[in-house]
């Protein structure tokens, strides 16, 4: 048993033309909820939907009850009876409810359940019956069973036939949202092949203009191609002209590096030519001062010489004294 959160045993009424109705999957999660059913229970649709329907269990209804709520439903059979469901602040609020399978072939594919505003006398015996089963009681002695079951004829009737009527309604919208769905694609897809075969005719009158433009091109190609012929002797003309100016050309820059090459070499001689004068000029200096120095010589040379001569005169005169 799922545990729900804490109760405050204040009722929700339900009002007379009320009607909670919900679908629900073979696992009992919540397919679908109406307005009133989302009010009513204080959840948001988006809190209910995929969730099990015990969410709304409140904790005084015996297990019993649902027990044989789910044997009849399961084995392809209606259920009705009264529910105390829990809100999700803890209030409460009670429903005639009446549970049927829903099927596609063999097969039950869900559950739908459709609830009603408690007649007060029903009420107040479904409160007494179900304290009993939960404390483990009887439920009634066969007169009481009688007694307490009658009234729930009659209602029961009539939520069986508002769940058939439930039922109808259900298949007749989704047949209208299916016919709804239909309409849309038809027109989407009529809207599609007019978009299509607009643009197929933007395409075929592409496809002219560009074939159109091929022409143009194959013309002018065809004028480029005899162009190119007729020029192809001036081209060859003008090559040669070419081969002529380079060669040309490469006279002139050959007697452009003799030229270098003979300024190098003047350069060169030039430099050679003023170490020469250098080293003349060192040696004409040098010539001169030995010729100085030699000048010199000679002089201091010719004093002594003369010296010589004075003192051999000078000895003569002696000799020549003595000799007499």
């Amino acid at each position: 048993m799922r545990k729900t959160g804490q109760v405050t045993q204040r009722e929700v009424p339900v009002g007379a033309d009320q009607q909670l109705i919900s679908a629900t999957d073979p696992k009992s999660r919540i397919t679908h909820c109406n307005q009133v059913f989302v009010e009513i229970s204080g959840y948001t649709e988006d809190e209910l939907i995929g969730e099990g329907h015990n969410i709304l269990r409140h904790p005084d209804m015996p297990q019993e009850a649902f027990r044989m709520l789910w044997d009849r439903v399961q084995s392809g059979k209606p259920w009705m009876g009264l529910v105390k469901n829990r809100c999700k602040n803890g209030d409460h609020y009670w429903v005639d409810a009446y549970v049927m399978p829903v099927w596609e072939g063999d097969t039950i594919v869900g559950y739908e359940s459709v609830r009603i505003k408690t007649e007060p006398a029903m009420q107040r015996r479904a409160e007494r019956l179900y304290a009993r089963l939960n404390k483990g009681q009887k439920p009634f002695s066969s007169s009481d069973y009688l007694q307490a079951s009658l009234p729930f004829a009659g209602v029961g009737a009539l939520l069986a036939i508002m769940a058939q009527q439930h039922h109808i309604n259900t298949v007749l919208g989704r047949m209208r949202s299916v016919a709804a769905e239909m309409e849309t694609a038809t027109e989407n897809t009529s809207t599609r092949i007019h978009q299509v075969a607009e643009r197929v005719n933007h395409q075929r009158a592409d496809t002219d203009t560009v074939a159109s433009a091929v022409h143009e091109m194959t013309a002018t190609i065809q004028d480029a191609v005899v162009a190119i012929e007729r020029s192809h002797e001036e081209a060859e003309a003008g090559v040669e002209a070419i081969n002529q100016v380079s060669a040309r050309m490469e006279s002139i820059l050959e007697a452009v590096a003799d030229i270098e090459r003979g300024t190098d070499n003047i350069s060169t001689a030039a430099s050679e030519q003023e170490v020469a004068a250098n080293e003349i000029a060192e040696s004409t200096i040098r010539i001169a001062e030995g010729a100085e120095a030699t000048y010199e010589d000679m002089n201091a040379g010719a004093a002594q010489v003369d010296a010589i001569r004075r003192q051999a005169a000078e000895q003569a005169s002696l000799i020549d004294r003595f000799s007499r």
